[in-house]
């Protein structure tokens, strides 16, 4: 039986937690962070570097250049707090989970 000896979290967000601009941006593959595209383009995922794999001048580099290419300071809170609670991979998807903390947005 295969068994797996490293285990990455990922938190599943709904897209309604970021901003109408950033829906497009989400679906750039030359977004900082930026892994892949699924489900018709309904959602994306994005890696956050943790304190190994980035000290904090450099995470704040990247949060800055989000910023540079129009990313929302909701888009960049989550990913600040996926960084604090030490998990790796974001799942922003149309039908992903609820945020404690912080408020849906209404895209309509």
């Amino acid at each position: 039986m295969i068994r797996f000896k490293e285990i990455e979290r990922l938190a599943s967000v709904s897209t309604a937690y970021v901003e109408k601009r950033d829906l497009a941006l989400l679906l750039d593959p030359e977004a900082p962070g930026h892994l892949a595209n699924h489900d018709n383009e309904c959602g994306s995922y994005f890696y956050v570097p943790d304190e190994n794999s980035a000290d904090d001048e450099e995470f704040e580099d990247r949060m800055k250049e989000c910023a540079a290419l129009g990313f929302s300071q909701c888009f960049q809170a989550i990913a600040r707090a996926a960084r604090r609670e030490g998990i790796a991979y974001i799942n922003f998807d149309r039908d992903g989970g609820e945020l404690e903390g912080l408020e849906m947005l209404d895209h309509a």
